[in-house]
């Protein structure tokens, strides 16, 4: 199950079916979705409109069934810059230092400018005080979390129009799925090429 806030843009990459879901549209209480998935991906939805203007949840079941993908909205919305020679300035939203190092070397290697933040306030503030072209953010960032930080971009008009890419890591309560060499391999290079696809405004 995917609890998303009604934030446009916000993207969640399902770990090992390279499907990606953004919502499109919000309003008070439903969330339009566009899915992004490879054509044996079928998606079936479920919605739980919420009564109290909180969060929607909706239900995404996988299946491997072809189904054409859905046009999205926010690709609309999402700049380019292929006409200019300036890289993209992606901030990096980790509070574990080796994650975020990883993440911010994969976009700096990929040709993008990378800045990092290690907790919620000092995302806001990084957010504030530069020009982002795309906020990649764990979901348990301390100080805030990855949903309190784009709960607020919501209500911001300085920060509000930053395309979003949710992390969604275990929580410290949750254990870790570990690699071959013991640590949790968290495959960068789908987080990037996610990130490249929507700035291209391709997603």
């Amino acid at each position: 199950m995917l609890v998303l806030s009604r934030k446009i843009g916000q993207s969640i990459c399902l770990p090992g079916s390279d499907t990606t879901i953004t919502i499109a549209k919000a309003t008070r209480n439903r969330l339009s979705l566009a899915v992004d998935a490879p054509r044996e991906t079928a998606v079936s939805r479920g919605e739980l409109s919420s009564q109290d203007d909180e969060d929607t949840v909706v239900e995404e079941d996988i299946a491997t069934l072809w189904r054409p993908k859905p046009k999205s909205r926010a690709t609309q919305a999402v700049s380019t810059r292929a006409c200019t020679s300036e890289p993209a300035n992606i901030l990096v939203a980790i509070t574990n230092a080796d994650e975020r190092r990883r993440y911010a070397d994969a976009f700096r290697s990929a040709g993008y400018r990378a800045s990092e933040a290690t907790d919620g306030l000092s995302c806001l503030s990084a957010l504030r005080s530069d020009a982002f072209d795309m906020l990649v953010i764990d979901q348990h960032l301390i100080w805030g979390s990855g949903d309190g930080v784009i709960e607020v971009m919501h209500h911001d008009p300085l920060m509000e129009q930053v395309p979003v890419v949710l992390l969604n890591f275990p929580s410290p309560s949750e254990p870790s799925e570990l690699g071959p060499s013991g640590k949790r391999e968290l495959r960068c290079d789908e987080i990037v090429y996610i990130v490249q696809r929507r700035l291209a405004g391709s997603v």
